[in-house]
């Protein structure tokens, strides 16, 4: 009974059973530390599922509407928020911090209807339409004026900007679809290339 209470209380404490049977092969001297480290791992563990948590917060606030978000998006959504650190350290290589911080804090707010937008762009562009088409371009449109207020600029002064001139040629974050992403940038190309010749 004494072994089986030791058993159950190293697995309340999360010890994996390999980890068990090396504590019960051993004479207990060495417990202290491995109660330390076990410790520390349940502190990662506990973040994690913090982290787990949040992310799925943000996720459900913003497909509990809408029913049509592609499953595929959903998914990279996730991605993107599970790598979101590095999404900001990569942008903090080539941006000024306080643009980048900034950036980061409209984004959260907005997550919902830039998500919309993207989805959008993402459902059209399985249908095969070209980025010069115009319901392309409508989708495009509605992005842009998100991504300009996410920026705090328009997107083609971003461009010519210092900063924009940085982010050009920069590879982008290995998460991120090369495909959407070449699609929406031929899509604002077309569109931020109308609006200069309308003026």
């Amino acid at each position: 009974m004494f072994r089986l209470q030791q058993i159950l209380a190293l697995k309340y404490l999360d010890y994996s059973l390999d980890e068990i049977e090396q504590y019960l092969e051993q004479d207990g001297s060495d417990f202290k530390a491995s109660l330390e480290k076990q410790y520390e791992l349940l502190l990662q563990k506990q973040q994690h599922i913090q982290h787990v948590v949040a992310t799925m917060e943000r996720v459900s606030t913003i497909v509990q509407d809408n029913h049509t978000l592609d499953p595929e998006l959903i998914m990279t959504m996730i991605h993107s928020i599970q790598h979101e650190g590095e999404v900001k350290k990569w942008f903090s290589e080539v941006l000024p911090d306080a643009f980048v911080q900034s950036m980061f804090e409209r984004g959260v707010s907005m997550e919902p209807e830039i998500m919309i937008a993207f989805n959008d762009l993402f459902l059209i562009s399985k249908q095969g339409l070209l980025p010069n088409d115009p319901l392309v371009q409508e989708c495009a449109r509605s992005l842009k004026q998100l991504i300009d207020q996410l920026l705090g600029q328009p997107l083609e002064e971003l461009g010519m900007s210092e900063m924009g001139k940085k982010l050009i040629g920069v590879e982008l974050p290995s998460h991120i679809q090369p495909e959407l992403i070449n699609y929406l940038f031929e899509a604002l190309r077309h569109l931020i290339l109308k609006e200069g010749e309308e003026r």
